[in-house]
């Protein structure tokens, strides 16, 4: 989606967890995070009112947890496939 999987990896043998890798993995997660933090805080202004920041708000978390989900089950798949090729 927005983000690639090459710019993370896992940071265990389980592979549950993920952490960045790169810096464009870091500014990633730096941009997510802190929309997710200046959102709710813009102050009322012509369209955007309390009711339209919430759209706004949970658009951007749904968005970003889909595509962090989509980047965790690329890794998987590509490790899964790496570790089948091994043997």
């Amino acid at each position: 989606m927005i983000g690639k999987k090459e710019w993370f990896g896992f940071s265990s043998e389980k592979g549950l967890d993920m952490r960045p890798l790169t810096w464009q993995g870091f500014l990633y997660m730096l941009v997510f995070l802190g929309g997710a933090l200046v959102i709710p805080r813009v102050p009322d202004f012509w369209l955007l009112t309390s009711h339209t920041k919430i759209a706004i708000g949970l658009g951007w978390f749904i968005i970003g947890i889909a595509d962090i989900v989509h980047i965790w089950y690329s890794l998987r798949k590509n490790k899964k496939t790496r570790v089948q090729s091994n043997i």
